[in-house]
């Protein structure tokens, strides 16, 4: 026996294909309007955290083709950058000064007078038990150039080995050439004690 859906539909009158339709129409409304859109809505929620992970998921993936290009570098191209300071000996600062000089003189600045007075304690530490292993040594520069040249120098001074930083600056007019000034630099380098 086979069931036949035009003969179904025939043996039923007209009211009752309504009343199903109807039925049909009201159950399938039901399901959009309700189970539906709330399923919806929780896809419109879940959408911009799909987008972010999506872009995370990007940015991941360009991180480490950079990582991997990285590691494929040379061991020379990839420390090429990098500069480690390091605190010098005593015996050191006179050739510091001598590095200084040369420097100096790279940049067109004219030192007039570079001194460097006997090394003093470090700060102290916010630990009273550490003991500093170094002291602190001050250079004391006059010189005379111009504003890019000291740009310069004072910039150069950043590429040498040891640690030096620069704790005071005085700028005055040349005098008579205004494009000179006449510079008062204080300099401040570590020794080990």
């Amino acid at each position: 026996m086979r069931f036949n859906l035009t003969e179904f539909l025939s043996s039923l009158d007209k009211q009752k294909i309504i009343l199903i339709f109807i039925i049909s129409a009201g159950l399938l409304y039901a399901d959009f309007a309700y189970l539906m859109k709330s399923q919806f809505d929780g896809l419109k929620s879940k959408d911009p955290k799909i987008v972010k992970l999506k872009k995370d998921i990007e940015t991941l993936n360009k991180d480490i083709a950079n990582a991997k290009a990285l590691l494929q570098m040379p061991g020379a191209a990839a420390k090429e950058n990098v500069t480690f300071k390091k605190v010098i000996s005593p015996d050191g600062v006179p050739s510091l000064l001598e590095n200084i000089t040369k420097l100096a003189r790279k940049y067109g600045v004219s030192i007039t007078q570079i001194s460097s007075p006997k090394a003093t304690e470090a700060p102290k530490s916010s630990k009273p038990e550490a003991v500093m292993p170094y002291l602190t040594v001050a250079i004391s520069i006059e010189a005379s150039c111009d504003y890019h040249a000291l740009g310069g120098f004072i910039s150069e001074l950043n590429q040498l080995p040891a640690i030096i930083t620069v704790s005071e600056m005085s700028i005055v007019p040349g005098g008579e050439d205004s494009v000179k000034q006449n510079v008062i630099l204080e300099l401040k380098t570590y020794v080990k004690k």
